[in-house]
């Protein structure tokens, strides 16, 4: 019978795990502070939207929907007026 192995420290063992990456209060206040730096006040509302676009996009490619409802919708009412 095989002896188990003992866990390498910076290995992902179960004793030395690497790459824990907990955003506390202090971590996300410092990202939002760079964002407006980098972005500006006035381009805020535009990075903002962008990224929860992408995140939509992101997690209808992942459920396997092609198309949003809401966009499938308008885009039959544009085809129906047009007609």
């Amino acid at each position: 019978m095989r002896k188990p192995r003992k866990s390498v420290p910076g290995r992902g063992g179960p004793e030395g795990r690497v790459g824990k990456m907990r955003l506390g209060p202090v971590e996300i206040g410092l990202i939002l502070v760079i964002v407006l730096i980098v972005f500006g006040v006035s381009k805020l509302p535009q990075v903002g939207g962008a990224v929860g676009k992408g995140l939509r996009e992101f997690r209808q490619a992942v459920k396997g929907e092609e198309e949003p409802k809401a966009v499938a919708k308008t885009e039959d009412k544009k085809e129906t007026k047009s007609s």
